[in-house]
C-alpha cells in the first residue's frame, strides 16, 4: 500500500511572510513484510521594518524523518537556517528483503477460486424453476435488478459482448436487459 500528502500553507502581508509545511509519503508491503515512511514538516517566517534603515529577521526550521523496518532504523533530520544536523538510529545493516513466490503471494493475498462471484434476483422476478440444466428464472424486463458480490472489486462490466464502463451510468439507473440503458 501506497498513501501520502503534502499540506502546505502561506501567509504574506506586506513585510510579514509565514509559511509552514507538513509532508508524509509511506509504502508498506505485506509480503515480505516491510515499510518505509518519510516524514517531514519545515516552518518558515520573516520580518521587514524600517528602523533606521531596512531590516530583515528571518526564521527557518525544520524537521524529516525517514523510517524503515523491520527491525525499526532510519534518520532524523533538523534544520534551522543554514545548518543541519543528522541523527542515525536503529539497526545499520539489514538482510535483503526475502523474495516471495508467486503462489505464496496468491495462497495469501488473494481470494479462493471457489469465492468468485454470486448474482441474485433483487426485482422482476416472476417465477423460478429448477430444471436439469440448473434454475430458470422468468423475468419483467423493464423491472430486472441484480446484485452482486465479489471478492476482488470489480473494474467493468460486459453485457452481451459490449463494454459498460461502471459509474458511466448516472443515478439508480444502469445497463438494462435489451441493450437500453436508463
Amino acid at each position: 500500500m501506497m498513501a501520502g500528502g503534502h499540506l502546505e500553507a502561506v501567509f504574506d502581508d506586506g513585510g510579514v511572510h509565514a509559511s509552514f509545511k507538513l509532508g508524509c509519503d509511506t509504502l508498506i508491503a505485506r509480503q515480505p513484510y516491510h515499510y518505509d515512511i518519510a516524514a517531514c514538516v519545515d516552518i518558515r517566517g520573516s520580518n521587514t521594518f524600517d528602523l533606521i534603515g531596512t531590516h530583515t529577521i528571518s526564521i527557518d526550521l525544520g524537521a524529516d524523518r525517514h523510517i524503515s523496518g523491520p527491525g525499526v532504523a532510519g534518520i532524523a533530520t533538523a534544520h534551522r537556517y543554514l545548518c543541519s544536523f543528522d541523527i542515525a538510529f536503529g539497526p545499520t545493516s539489514r538482510p535483503d528483503p526475502v523474495e516471495t513466490s508467486w503462489q505464496a503471494c496468491e495462497q495469501s493475498c488473494l481470494p479462493k477460486p471457489d469465492a468468485g462471484l454470486a448474482v441474485a434476483f433483487v426485482d422482476g422476478v416472476l417465477a423460478q424453476r429448477t430444471d436439469d440444466d440448473g434454475a430458470i428464472a422468468e423475468i419483467r424486463p423493464g423491472a430486472l435488478r441484480l446484485v452482486t458480490a465479489s471478492a476482488i472489486p470489480p473494474q467493468e462490466d460486459r453485457l452481451r459482448q459490449r463494454d459498460l464502463r461502471l459509474g458511466r451510468y448516472p443515478g439508480r439507473g444502469g445497463p438494462r436487459p435489451g441493450g437500453r440503458h436508463s
